[in-house]
């Protein structure tokens, strides 16, 4: 396991993801060029979000979204076609449902947002246009979230897959090591004027940050691994 130092890490974590996105775009586009599926942009978008926000966890939350937009959009669609002739209930209902589904999901952020989206645009849909034009949008908007879903864990889980917390923590040990042999030589000099003063301020501020990061990480971390 090779020694990297932070800024190496993080440069080679930029180089994955940008590939990671490229290959993602790339994949949704032509998926939905050969099969000339409707609202095609919309799995890119999915997967970006996938990638960036939930590194290393694609397909656990992938389903965790495909699965809320479902339920969400199947309940809407279930109470659209029992209300949507009585625009005030509707409307109220729909309030109440797409509130319910936020509060029940403000944990899993993607799940949140993939389902109040379902919800609304299934209900402005039915208002301004048709519930039959709705329904056909809804079932596009859930089958380009399954093409997101499909494509983000494969790029994350086999083509790319991400950094073991071994190889994270092998970092954070060796920057760890660097910056207290800087410290360490702070005490063996004499500060004889303002601008080393500065200089020791920025590299404790530097430190307390990283150590704020990489606590603030283990209190959100979720399972074995990092999130990046």
């Amino acid at each position: 396991m090779n020694q990297l130092t932070l800024r190496e890490y993080y440069k080679a974590f930029k180089v994955q993801t940008a590939l990671k996105l490229t290959l993602a775009g790339i994949i949704c586009i032509l998926i939905n060029n050969i099969f000339h599926f409707d609202l095609g942009y919309f799995s890119a978008l999915f997967s970006f979000l996938i990638l960036v926000l939930f590194h290393g966890e694609a397909l656990k939350v992938g389903s965790q979204a495909l699965l809320g937009c479902v339920i969400s959009g199947s309940v809407t669609l279930v109470i659209t076609y029992l209300l949507i002739e009585s625009r005030v209930p509707y409307i109220l209902v729909m309030a109440v449902w797409i509130f319910f589904v936020v509060a029940l999901l403000i944990k899993y952020f993607l799940a949140m947002l993939v389902s109040g989206v379902a919800a609304t645009m299934i209900m402005y849909n039915s208002i301004y246009s048709s519930v039959t034009y709705s329904t056909t949008l809804f079932e596009n908007y859930t089958l380009q979230l399954l093409i997101a879903v499909i494509v983000s864990s494969v790029i994350d889980g086999l083509i790319l897959p991400h950094r073991s917390r071994g190889s994270f923590e092998l970092t954070l040990r060796t920057v760890y090591e660097e910056l207290a042999e800087l410290f360490n030589s702070y005490t063996q000099e004499r500060v004889d004027d303002r601008k080393d003063h500065r200089s020791i301020s920025t590299s404790l501020l530097t430190f307390s940050n990283l150590v704020t990061y990489i606590n603030r990480m283990q209190r959100e971390e979720k399972n074995r691994d990092f999130p990046i």
